[in-house]
């Protein structure tokens, strides 16, 4: 397996390695792939001596710089084949551009291509920061690791680095069709093929019924495969026992606890195993896990317990949490939940152990299927359905649930890797068995005919000075999937319609045949924002309440616009959010909709407000989870979303050369650190959160100067400082304190930049 600190790739990304059977020599063992000596050295390194059949194509391809669309099973290497063909193609002077669909897997592929700095001096880089920058520093690195919507924001600022890309990698290609985020990896693939034509574009995908129609899009060559390094069994649970149909073998599973999620968790563990559990809700996740512990703990080794008591104990932050204190609880009984409301944090920290083998068994919600390298011996899909609001529910889409099963088997470890189904009833049985197991993943459709991502990528487009005239916007359109997949008078009547809502509200302007952005609509795409919200924040910034507008009024704007991610109230608390309106009515910003649909999100974004006020008033955080029934990622998430469309706001005012700009900059410090104005100046210094600064405001110090003053003894005292954190507290208020000697002041240091 080897270690993660030592090899960047974990054992599923790997070919066979110095475990497996080896041949005479690495001459013959990787016969058909002509690897250079970079190749050689990578995978040397790594301990690998055989490459899987797939990675042998694919490579074949791909080291002669053609582009290539890998569309094999999870765990089959598909991250080896791009590694390789980095190391191999790029020189010192050259770069290339490595696309991932979400931040906690930028942050793994980063660690992951660390190597190729270390083996091969190729300097690597994450990028996943503010949208509104242009990152010119990066054009000194040969690999930019990004999410696509950091490497659309590069795009929209022209960077010149963009336009010399010589590989691009794209994980996940499958997630084009997704909803939220694939219009975006779409359009970005599009554009860098438009700026960089002899760019070599690398695609790993999933599995999917379409794969031909992408490669055709992409003008790659096809690599498709059903190898598995690990077998992969997927069964039915009905009654007390798996079947598995496709290799007619049969297992009897003991009921030993009387739930039969937890029995197959405890059978698979009784026979060395480790068990993924995927559930619909955050709430089962934590439930099932917390009733999960009653088993595992018994079956655990004294050193494992050991292990994940101190793995528990680390995770006590500066603010106490519900979900942290329920997560710690189960980790010592050797089970874990994993989902999106876990800080990152948290997170890391169930990762890691799972990889460790030391929690037994993990209950996620699917978003952990999305890419995120977690393989066990059973994977154990306890809810295929989900509630939607428009069609009440719904079977999970086969390529999700397929994903979620890919996941069983751990090369090296595993015989084999069990997906097992769990089915309520005979019919269910027949359902579960045609749609999942015999069933093909569904083709991927472009989800940029969604009219919020063409106004969007349109008015970038033309912000950017990519395209100037309609005639170039039809060309570009033209290289998207959109346009491949849809008839073309269909997909002009909709770009017609964009174009019309971007001219009326003042974003873009013809001057003679030319479409130009105005400086409105150029601030709106470098900021990143739906172009619908900038109008609606244009419309609140010029709006003249009868009243003073205060934080709430300026909360509001930003919980209404479209990029908000609302908090929806539930049914008891529309009445207290109609009279939290009619009180602050003369304040507002945005008035009541007539529409009752807009009239919902209005009620939403009342709560939304309260939500971000009562961080700003310093509510404490678990108290604020219990309250809107979050957990700290989702708090950190809200917060996040915040600040981003609180700049944007700001920015907007200075545009339009508004006072309001000053006010909405003050409360931008605020939701940043969740604090009252007067902590501002104390919550600067490294450290030193908003509980901290609130314990430290108690007792009297109030600034830097102040805390530049005090004693260390008197500061260790506090409660959640103690004499380490004290001490590099002092540090960074440029006091220096010795073992046993008195405090020294260092020069006048005046901000966090100085350090």
């Amino acid at each position: 397996g080897g270690d993660r600190e030592s090899a960047p790739l974990t054992p599923p990304e790997r070919g066979e390695g110095k475990e497996g059977k080896k041949r005479k020599g690495a001459e013959e063992e990787l016969k058909g792939v002509k690897l250079g000596s970079r190749g050689r050295r990578l995978l040397e390194h790594l301990g690998i001596t055989e490459l899987y059949p797939p990675q042998k194509e694919a490579l074949q391809h791909t080291l002669q710089g053609r582009s290539t669309l890998v569309a094999v099973p999870t765990a089959a290497g598909k991250s080896l084949i791009a590694y390789l063909t980095l190391a191999e193609r790029l020189r010192k002077s050259e770069r290339a551009l490595y696309l991932v669909p979400l931040r906690a897997l930028a942050v793994e592929k980063y660690r992951d291509l660390r190597i190729l700095e270390e083996l091969f001096g190729l300097k690597v880089a994450l990028s996943m920061g503010d949208f509104d920058r242009s990152d010119e520093h990066l054009s000194r690195y040969n690999v930019i690791v990004a999410t696509s919507e950091k490497a659309d924001s590069l795009l929209r600022h022209r960077a010149g680095w963009t336009e010399e890309l010589k590989v691009v990698v794209a994980v996940e290609i499958h997630l084009l069709g997704d909803p939220s985020r694939g219009a975006t990896l779409e359009v970005t693939l599009a554009r860098i093929r438009s700026l960089n034509p002899s760019a070599q574009i690398l695609g790993l995908s999933a599995t999917v019924r379409n794969s031909s129609e992408i490669a055709n899009w992409l003008d790659a060559i096809l690599v498709e495969s059903d190898f598995r390094p690990v077998e992969l069994r997927e069964g039915i649970y009905h009654r007390g026992r798996i079947d598995f149909p496709l290799s007619g073998i049969s297992q009897e599973v003991p009921d030993s606890t009387g739930d039969i999620t937890l029995d197959l968790v405890v059978d698979c563990l009784r026979g060395g195993g480790q068990s993924l559990v995927f559930l619909s809700t955050r709430r089962s996740a934590e439930h099932t896990a917390e009733r999960a512990g009653r088993y595992v703990k018994d079956l655990l080794k004294e050193e494992e317990a050991r292990r994940l008591q101190q793995i528990a104990s680390s995770l006590e932050g500066e603010e106490s949490s519900r979900v942290i204190s329920r997560l710690r609880r189960v980790l010592s009984r050797g089970v874990a939940f994993h989902h999106a409301g876990l800080s990152n944090e948290a997170r890391v920290a169930v990762e890691d152990a799972f990889r460790e083998g030391l929690i037994k068994a993990l209950f996620a919600t699917p978003t952990l299927a999305a890419g995120i390298n977690l393989p066990a011996r059973r994977v154990i899909v306890r809810d295929l359905t989900r509630y939607d609001s428009v069609q009440g529910l719904t079977y999970l889409p086969v390529r999700e649930v397929k994903q979620m099963c890919g996941r069983a088997g751990r090369p090296q470890y595993d015989p084999w890797g069990e997906a097992v189904l769990i089915a309520r009833n005979p019919r269910e049985r027949d359902e579960v068995l045609q749609r999942y197991i015999l069933g093909e993943p569904e083709p991927i459709y472009s989800t940029l005919g969604n009219f919020k991502a063409l106004r969007t990528h349109i008015l970038a487009s033309f912000a950017s000075g990519f395209t100037r005239c309609e005639e170039e916007l039809e060309h570009f359109l033209r290289q998207t999937l959109f346009s491949h997949q849809m008839d073309y008078w269909r997909m002009e009547a909709m770009c017609q319609e964009a174009l019309e809502f971007l001219f009326e509200e003042g974003l873009l302007r013809r001057e003679g045949d030319a479409i130009l952005a105005t400086d409105f609509g150029k601030r709106c795409s470098r900021l990143y924002l739906d172009p619908l919200s900038a109008v609606i924040m244009r419309e609140a910034l010029l709006r003249e309440p009868e009243e003073e507008p205060d934080e709430f009024s300026y909360l509001q704007v930003v919980s209404f616009v479209p990029d908000m991610l609302p908090l929806y109230p539930r049914s008891r608390e529309v009445g207290s959010l109609y009279r939290v309106y009619a009180e602050r009515e003369g304040r507002m910003l945005i008035g009541m909709p007539e529409d009752p649909l807009q009239e919902e999100i209005f009620l939403a974004s009342l709560k939304t407000a309260l939500f971000f006020q009562d961080w700003i008033e310093e509510t404490p955080e678990e108290e604020i989870e219990k309250r809107y029934t979050l957990g700290p990622g989702d708090v950190h998430n809200k917060i996040e979303l915040a600040r981003w469309l609180l700049t944007g706001f700001r920015e907007l005012a200075r545009l339009f050369n508004l006072p309001r700009a000053k006010e909405i900059d003050r409360l931008l410090v605020r939701v940043d650190y969740g604090i009252r104005e007067e902590l501002e100046d104390l919550v600067r210094v490294r450290g030193i959160g908003r509980v901290r600064a609130r314990t430290l405001f108690r007792v009297g110090i109030r600034s830097r100067d102040e805390l530049a003053r005090t004693p260390l003894a008197k500061l260790a005292s506090l409660p959640g400082f103690g004499e380490a954190l004290g001490r590099r507290i002092l540090k960074e208020v440029g006091v220096l304190v010795d073992e046993g000697e008195e405090q020294k002041r260092e020069g006048p240091q005046s901000s966090l930049e100085d350090f």
